[in-house]
């Protein structure tokens, strides 16, 4: 092997090496990156959509994940990155690890700087050639595994793989819990306006429903408490009147998934509703606010006229019948 296949064996090496420390770092910093961060993503953000939080911890919880992401960052991206910002970094380091007498720094600036080898009095080219030579054995001895280890490869890598599970879960299972959850992580200001206190609350309904059809009244239960809910009504400014109460899972996208309840929903059925009237659910002395329903009766047709216009090929002229049956039939 001549001197320039030695040189350039050694060039193509410490460059090959170089760029696969740099790649392993970095596939060792992402999947570091979902474990850490996407782990305590994925704890705060379940939390956040679960459980009501007051906003002096949202804000703690979300400036921890912000800390911790930045810590992560620093340790796995950056201080990697930096110890191999340059060629001369890996030469030393495995210069070190193989206990090559710094042969590799020695070849590796003999290569950025050849002005400074070659034109050296006190170097012959005999000795330039046995310095690469000596360095391309150094250089095959190198593992890249041993001198550059990445700390706990395999727990990093299936602790990525079970938080991606785990987000996969939490997105098919409850999408708008998870949209909820991750929002108020990522927001904790805005996520305050919308979250109830504790307490007793009337849940979203309509205003109004047709005569003779049933509705559903509901309320949210945060909280909670022994004694149980009770649904009241009256018409105008009459007595109260007690409905069947019974407690539900909250619906899809407003309640608990994965076996946890953030609050309770009570449902009570008042059937053939005729006359309009006000609600309210209450327990004990807590009570909710009260909301009025209005009955909307539908026209009551008895009698109707038409007007019968016929296509202009047949030259009948429009016909108007003031009275006709409920039931009418044209050819």
């Amino acid at each position: 092997m001549t001197a320039n296949d030695v040189r350039s064996e050694v060039d193509r090496g410490l460059n090959q090496r170089l760029q696969r420390a740099r790649l392993r770092n970095l596939v060792y910093g992402l999947l570091s990156l979902v474990a850490i961060v996407g782990g305590a993503a994925l704890l705060a953000g379940w939390t956040l959509a679960e459980v009501l939080v007051p906003a002096p911890l949202r804000y703690g919880l979300s400036a921890l994940w912000v800390a911790l992401l930045a810590v992560t960052l620093y340790t796995v991206w950056w201080s990697p990155w930096r110890r191999l910002r340059r060629r001369r970094d890996l030469a030393r380091i495995f210069d070190r690890g193989t206990g090559g007498r710094n042969l590799l720094v020695a070849a590796e600036e003999a290569l950025r700087r050849p002005e400074r080898w070659e034109a050296a009095p006190h170097l012959s080219g005999l000795l330039v050639r046995r310095t690469f030579t000596l360095a391309a054995d150094t250089l095959a001895r190198a593992r890249p595994g041993r001198l550059l280890p990445l700390p706990g490869a395999t727990t990093v890598l299936i602790a990525a793989a079970v938080v991606c599970g785990l987000f996969c879960a939490w997105l098919v299972g409850d999408p708008g819990g998870m949209r909820r959850g991750l929002d108020r992580l990522m927001r904790p200001w805005a996520a305050g306006a919308a979250t109830p206190t504790i307490g007793l609350y009337l849940a979203p309904g309509i205003d109004h429903v047709l005569a003779g059809s049933d509705i559903v009244l509901a309320a949210r239960d945060f909280g909670g408490g022994h004694e149980p809910v009770v649904c009241e009504v009256r018409a105008g400014s009459g007595l109260w009147r007690r409905l069947l109460t019974q407690s539900v899972l909250p619906p899809a996208g407003g309640g608990g998934r994965l076996g946890v309840v953030s609050h309770r929903r009570w449902e009570a059925e008042l059937m053939a509703v005729r006359e309009d009237f006000t609600y309210r659910f209450r327990r004990g002395g807590l009570a909710t606010s009260q909301r009025a329903i209005a009955v909307w009766h539908p026209p009551l047709l008895t009698e109707f006229s038409v007007q019968i216009i016929s296509p202009r090929y047949t030259g009948l002229p429009v016909q108007y019948e003031p009275r006709v049956p409920a039931s009418l039939e044209v050819l």
